[in-house]
């Protein structure tokens, strides 16, 4: 049978390996957002491009780069897609994102 000290001694290891899980799970919370930050920093969002039922957004995407003065090379871009509406009964077209070589 423990003794009253002994069973303090367990609890006082089991604090500290708690604050040391509650520390390692900080901090690799903390790197995976920043990995996550890293890999969407050559995507870009686009607001108000009208859909249209055959639509083909890379050649939208290379026309706006011409309006724009910055044209795209063949190998710019990655991928290009609508994401979906956060709200469904908005009349706004569905947001661009085009993710970018980088």
């Amino acid at each position: 049978m423990q003794t009253v000290k002994e069973r303090n001694e367990v609890i006082q290891s089991l604090i500290q390996k708690n604050g040391n899980l509650s520390s390692q799970l900080r901090s690799m919370t903390e790197r995976i957002e920043q990995i996550e930050q890293n890999m969407r920093a050559p995507n870009v969002e686009i607001n108000g491009i009208p859909e249209h039922k055959s639509e083909n957004l890379l050649k939208t995407i290379e026309q706006l780069g011409f309006a724009i003065e910055n044209p795209l090379g063949d190998n710019d871009v990655v991928h290009v897609s609508r994401i979906a509406k956060f709200n469904k009964e908005s009349d706004r077209p569905r947001s661009v994102i085009v993710k970018l070589r980088s």
